[in-house]
């Protein structure tokens, strides 16, 4: 009975993680669906983590693919479920929270919500989210702060060895410094 209890339980994580990787091959659609059966999963073998999450990351698909409306009910369900005595699931409900900010023309508010994000991550020890929050305060901060929060993302990125997050966030500090008419740097 153990056993079978622990394969169940890890239903949901292993569901969660599998929709990742399809969100990652930008399969948006079919990670909605994998997403919304981590949540379920999530929800009947009350892993907060995982629901809170799976319920988060819905709510992207839907931004992803122009269904604003729809992601913002798995966003209000998130936030719902959500509670910062979970780290991974709060943030990633903040990050998706921002995107929805930041898409919905309140760049200021998004970028309080990244930044209280990167803070979070850094102080529950969470380095790739902390990553991923600078690199979302950089693309709603005004261009002459944006090289600043890049400087810090990469400073991050280069500790973690993560070649990914290096390659976006040196190819948006270019970008930056072309707009800033600053091409020597």
């Amino acid at each position: 009975m153990i056993l079978l209890v622990c394969a169940w339980i890890q239903e949901a994580a292993v569901t969660l993680e599998n929709a990742d990787k399809t969100f990652a091959q930008e399969k948006y659609a079919e990670a909605l669906d994998q997403y919304k059966k981590a949540a379920e999963l999530g929800g009947t073998e009350q892993n907060a983590q995982v629901l809170v999450e799976a319920l988060a990351q819905a709510a992207r698909c839907c931004s992803l693919t122009q269904k604003m409306d729809e992601g913002r009910e798995w966003l209000a369900k998130a936030q719902k479920a959500a509670s910062n005595e979970e780290p991974l699931g709060w943030s990633r409900y903040l990050g998706v929270r921002g995107i929805f900010e930041r898409e919905g023309g309140d760049k200021t508010t998004a970028k309080a919500t990244f930044i209280e994000m990167y803070d979070y991550c850094v102080a529950k020890k969470l380095p790739k989210r902390a990553v991923d929050a600078v690199h979302h305060v950089a693309l709603v901060v005004p261009p002459e702060e944006q090289p600043a929060w890049a400087m810090k993302g990469i400073a991050e990125a280069e500790k973690l060895k993560d070649d990914g997050w290096l390659a976006v966030l040196w190819n948006n500090l270019g970008a930056t410094y072309e707009d800033l008419k600053k091409p020597e740097k």
